[in-house]
């Protein structure tokens, strides 16, 4: 059933899958669907998993493609490149799998009275936002994260802009060609790297 269910997000993004259509696809009733899974909420849980594991499929390849090409000198060049990887990799998976990239952070909403987002045990200690975390804290090795940013509040904010960076590629900047979107996303990589770093 979720494999089922990841596969109808991948056609038809997070308001795709739908529990009747999940049962159909795997030969059950919707009644026995019910008895794996309460609520569409649930199975949406499992899909958004199974997102963000290929997020981060995506982003640790891009960390050993982009070493491989052009390996770092030094530890500071390292952890630099380690935060522009990951950038890559992020968008790169946003464009491959559009339906799965907008359901991979569903659930997990701020509860009333909460003063801002708090990431998940879980989401801290693996998974792409894990992988942020590390990378910035490589930074922080390396003496190349700005003395006055915490590691949190920095992922938050390198987080935010590539995710808006990837759904503007995949909304109002769908059509640029492929060189202006390649040109735009090392820009604002860029541009996050020269916010976050002492450089």
């Amino acid at each position: 059933m979720v494999e089922a269910a990841v596969e109808l997000a991948r056609e038809a993004g997070p308001p795709g899958v739908v529990l009747r259509e999940v049962a159909r696809r795997v030969g059950v009733s919707a009644a026995a669907a019910y008895r794996h899974f309460a609520s569409r909420e649930e199975l949406l849980a499992e899909v958004a998993a199974a997102a963000r594991d290929g997020l981060d499929a995506a982003m640790a390849e891009q960390l050993q493609v982009r070493a491989a090409a052009a390996p770092p000198v030094t530890p500071e060049q390292a952890a630099a490149a380690g935060l522009i990887a990951l950038g890559h990799g992020y968008v790169a998976f946003a464009l491959a799998e559009p339906g799965l990239f907008r359901g991979a952070f569903l659930g997990g909403q701020p509860t009333a009275g909460m003063q801002r987002w708090v990431p998940s045990a879980s989401m801290v200690s693996s998974g792409p936002y894990a992988r942020l975390l590390a990378a910035l804290e490589a930074m922080e090795l390396a003496g190349v994260l700005r003395a006055d940013l915490d590691v949190h509040t920095a992922a938050l904010d390198v987080w935010s802009t590539v995710h808006g960076l990837a759904e503007l590629l995949l909304g109002p900047q769908r059509f640029l060609a492929a060189d202006d979107r390649d040109r735009s996303v090392e820009q604002v990589l860029d541009f996050i790297l020269r916010g976050v770093s002492t450089g």
